[in-house]
């Protein structure tokens, strides 16, 4: 899991998504059927809330599906 962190200190990053990807390649799916969508809600911040960002709070969705 080292990988996935940079920074150190209070600016400890993960990459949440990588993780993730990682995490589902080692379950057995295949690298070519998982597919990312969507902009970052920190870096987009005109189009979502961001806590981490702006100390704000609002409410959005996210989901997972099978196909």
């Amino acid at each position: 899991m080292e990988r996935f962190f940079s920074g150190a200190g209070d600016s400890l990053r993960l990459d949440l998504e990588a993780a993730v990807v990682d995490g589902l390649v080692r379950a057995g799916l295949a690298r070519e059927k998982i597919v990312s969508v969507g902009p970052c809600t920190s870096c987009r911040t005109d189009l979502f809330f961001s806590y981490r960002k702006e100390g704000l709070t609002g409410r959005q969705l996210s989901f997972i599906m099978l196909r």
